[in-house]
């Protein structure tokens, strides 16, 4: 080979030019004509995508299975937050707020179980963990404001 062929054999790979986004063609493989390679890669690169897609929806059932774990005997062991009386999951058919569940029996509420209790109650979460992952995003100035807005509403 000689310097002048791999100087064509580079142009040929580098200035392909692919497909502009949504004006894409038959020819996947970008090499001018389309033909069975070009279905090949069309089939491999859907049989993936529903490989990927499958492999979520396995991943979401494994975690939702998993939520309990259990003992060597097959006894279910407790989450800290429920050893502590702190609910993992809230009723939606539950007439009693959040707050005033936690507050049962004079027991005291701390910011943190303030603020779940009160994005649960108002609808900006549906169960303990979708709370915490907002709490996470929120001002400390704003947490605190909510804590004393529950405070106040657990002495009346």
């Amino acid at each position: 080979m000689d310097l002048k062929s791999i100087a064509e054999a580079y142009q040929d790979v580098y200035e392909k030019k692919l497909d502009p986004v949504g004006k894409e063609d038959g020819d996947v493989d970008n090499d001018g004509d389309k033909d069975s390679s070009d279905s090949y890669l069309m089939k491999r690169r859907a049989a993936i995508k529903k490989a990927m897609k499958k492999e979520e929806v396995e991943k979401e059932e494994t975690a939702v299975a998993e939520h309990h774990q259990k003992d060597a005997d097959g006894k279910v062991i407790e989450h800290e937050e429920e050893a502590s009386g702190t609910p993992s999951s809230v009723e939606e058919e539950s007439q009693e707020t959040v707050l005033a569940q936690l507050a049962e029996n004079g027991r005291e509420i701390d910011s943190f179980e303030a603020v779940i209790s009160y994005l649960i109650d108002e609808g900006f979460a549906k169960s303990w963990e979708e709370a915490q992952d907002i709490m996470t995003t929120l001002k400390p100035e704003l947490v605190e404001e909510v804590y004393q807005n529950q405070l106040k509403k657990l002495s009346k």
